[in-house]
């Protein structure tokens, strides 16, 4: 047991080593503006998403109300619209067109 404990370690090191100079390298080889966009992606993930990888809940249910209310606004338009179209009938009516 102890060549598999001692091979894990060894790769475990080599894993390291290289994730060490890894992102260093990426890193070098990134404009400023590519590093700029990563990390403002990384921050939109953030603040979108919870822990979990799940949509935000909060975000979601801000986004239903929203929608409800620009549905509740298109209704009193198509409503006054209505009246609108009412009363230019009448009035047409009342000329004689």
């Amino acid at each position: 047991m102890s060549d598999h404990t001692s091979v894990n370690g060894v790769a475990a090191e080599m894993g390291r080593r290289g994730g060490l100079k890894g992102g260093r390298a990426r890193a070098e080889a990134l404009t400023a503006e590519q590093r700029s966009e990563l990390a403002r992606n990384a921050a939109s993930a953030r603040w979108h998403r919870d822990c979990k990888g799940y949509a935000n809940p909060r975000i979601l249910e801000s986004l239903e109300k929203a929608l409800e209310a620009i549905d509740a606004e298109i209704a009193q338009l198509r409503i006054e619209r209505s009246a609108i179209k009412r009363i230019l009938a009448e009035q047409k009516a009342a000329v004689g067109q």
